[in-house]
């Protein structure tokens, strides 16, 4: 069996280091939740609303698999295609859908529809939050030990913040990861359930169109079983 996806955006993954904002070159925290979720059983899947990444993101494309980083469209490459003009007016504005583009591809990637609202696309952050009902967010996996201990490298840790540490992710693996386990197989047997409905609905129409052709003395030449074209 596959394993359940969790989605993450880069925020989710790291952040600036705001102790040493003043360094060069650019130096970000690791949060852990990413390590956490690969450990726990989950593939991760990376969408961002940036064009390109940077040196300090090469660790964590390197555990995800450049295959599953969904990256946003750059604004010069939709200024240089009016292909793209009609779908952009729907989005509202270019800025609009640029950021949603990374989004989207991630969406078509797990084969779900992008939400809507009033016939209008809805923006990727709502479009993120919606991904909560069916699979395991980034955000909602816990931090590192190490994470926990200094506050994500806010702060020198304590004998305090070890134990501290150590009480969240017994009671993180104990009542919050179940739950996200339980969720992403929530939707796996239900979209399992509407694909077997779906090829039985397809059988059925198949075989009454050759029930059809055999009251009319057509002759039957296709003896193949629909379904396992799927």
């Amino acid at each position: 069996m596959s394993k359940p996806f969790a989605i993450f955006t880069t925020s989710d993954i790291q952040r600036p280091d705001t102790r040493e904002h003043t360094l060069s070159p650019y130096r970000p925290v690791n949060f852990g939740r990413l390590e956490r979720a690969i450990d726990s059983g989950f593939q991760c899947l990376v969408a961002t609303t940036r064009s390109e990444l940077g040196p300090h993101d090469e660790w964590w494309v390197e555990l995800v698999g450049k295959e599953n980083v969904f990256l946003a469209k750059d604004r010069a490459y939709l200024c240089d295609n009016h292909h793209e003009t009609i779908r952009r007016d729907r989005w509202g504005t270019v800025g609009n859908y640029c950021a949603s583009t990374g989004w989207s591809r991630l969406y078509d990637a797990i084969e779900m529809p992008w939400p809507h609202r009033e016939n209008k696309p809805e923006h990727w952050t709502k479009a993120r939050d919606v991904l909560q009902r069916t699979h395991a967010l980034g955000r909602e996996f816990l931090m590192g030990f190490r994470q926990l201990c200094d506050d994500a490298g806010t702060r020198v840790p304590t004998d305090d913040d070890f134990g501290w540490a150590m009480e969240q992710m017994r009671r993180w693996d104990r009542e919050v990861l179940p739950e996200l386990f339980a969720r992403t197989e929530r939707y796996r047997e239900r979209e399992t359930k509407r694909h077997e409905e779906y090829d039985d609905a397809l059988y059925e129409s198949y075989m009454e169109g050759m029930a059809a052709k055999a009251d009319q003395n057509t002759p039957i030449t296709d003896l193949s079983d629909p379904r396992s074209n799927n």
